[in-house]
């Protein structure tokens, strides 16, 4: 007999946030800028309602120094099971550039062309290091890149629910 293999979502924890409220690409640097310090890049997904409301996030990848895996599918099937509206991508460069390199371009594009037919679509992606962040977010009919001044916040009140999907 086969033995299919079952998956879940569960609640893994939280990070700590400034804001619940993901219209400002800042408040999303706010939960990961601990990313500042890794040593290699790390690929998370922060899921969204309607109202641009943090729902949770997750972690779904540490790559090497210039490179994670990311798996689109498990990235929009984690979206789902939450219930996400939207999604943002979030990354860190070890490198200390925030520039998009173009696989980032190219992630963020055919990230957002699999969510819409999902309708799941991605509001921005958000590159993390010391002092800046990198923004790529839709202008038109294409992403574009920018670079956001960011200083640190002194407190993060406020908690995100942590959620990673395991195998039963």
């Amino acid at each position: 007999r086969d033995n299919p293999i079952t998956t879940k979502l569960v609640q893994d924890g939280f990070v700590s946030a400034t804001s619940m409220d993901a219209s400002d690409p800042a408040n999303i640097a706010a939960i990961h800028y601990h990313l500042q310090n890794e040593k290699v890049e790390n690929y998370w997904v922060d899921m969204l309602d309607e109202n641009n409301q943090l729902l949770g996030t997750s972690h779904l990848g540490t790559g090497i120094i210039d490179k994670a895996l990311v798996d689109p599918m498990a990235t929009l099937d984690i979206a789902q099971r939450l219930g996400a509206k939207k999604i943002v991508i979030v990354h860190n460069h070890p490198s200390g550039d925030v520039g998009a390199s173009p696989e980032d371009m190219k992630l963020t594009t055919k990230l957002a062309e699999i969510g819409r037919s999902l309708g799941i679509p991605v509001e921005y992606h958000v590159i993390i290091d010391h002092g800046k962040f990198g923004l790529i977010q839709r202008k038109g009919d294409v992403f574009r890149h920018s670079e956001v001044p960011f200083q640190e916040p002194a407190a993060r009140p406020l908690r995100v629910p942590k959620f990673a999907v395991i195998q039963e």
